[in-house]
């Protein structure tokens, strides 16, 4: 496979609302496959990151891809989380337990198992993420999924039943909406792989790829 740039509808046919198998972290990979060139850090529970950390950009990790809990963790996490359960998203979490992409430019959250996690598997927390904004932008019918840092602005993504939309954290309306969560995510990882090169390069202000 080669490591060209790809176009954002060749990445929606092969990824987006017609692909109905499930997500896994080799498809996510797939996806980069243009920065598999970079050095690469591999853990031996799956977790990998990607780039060089001393580049002072952001952590300095350019994608950060966590593998998933063992079953039994999951289980033992929907039971004690019903409210997360129900949501769409938790069967993303069978197979990724969050990413960070384009330094922290796209992320999602994943879980702390409170278990055997070193600290890099740890993903940004679901839990603690929903609990500091229910009442603004999470609450029973909404929960809170990912984000996105631009400098000094960072947006959140919202999934309820109508699909993913994207928040201010002080709860502002959005303007930007997807149908469900593997078209949001197809869509904007296409959206901001325009704004690297193969090294991992800005090639374009992140200012200039966020949504307004």
């Amino acid at each position: 496979m080669d490591g060209s740039l790809r176009s954002e509808s060749e990445l929606r046919v092969r990824y987006g609302l017609k692909w109905k198998r499930p997500m896994d972290l080799d498809k996510v990979r797939e996806m980069l496959v243009t920065w598999e060139g970079l050095d690469c850090r591999h853990f031996t529970s799956g977790t990998t990151y990607y780039g060089d950390p001393s580049r002072g950009i952001g952590t300095g990790w350019f994608h950060r891809l966590f593998a998933p809990l063992p079953k039994q963790d999951l289980e033992r996490f929907a039971k004690e989380n019903p409210y997360i359960r129900k949501f769409p998203f938790f069967k993303e979490l069978h197979a990724f337990n969050g990413l960070c992409l384009f330094y922290d430019a796209l992320f999602l959250f994943g879980i702390h198992s409170g278990k055997s996690q070193e600290a890099h598997d740890l993903p940004f927390n679901i839990v603690n993420e929903n609990r500091d904004h229910w009442g603004q932008i999470s609450g029973p019918t909404k929960m809170i999924i990912g984000g996105a840092n631009f400098g000094y602005r960072s947006v959140r993504y919202v999934e309820s039943e109508d699909g993913v939309v994207s928040a201010h954290e002080r709860g502002q309306a959005s303007t930007h909406s997807w149908p469900c969560f593997r078209d949001f995510f197809v869509s904007e990882v296409a959206r901001l792989s325009k704004a690297f090169n193969a090294n991992g390069d800005p090639i374009i202000d992140l200012e200039t790829a966020r949504y307004s």
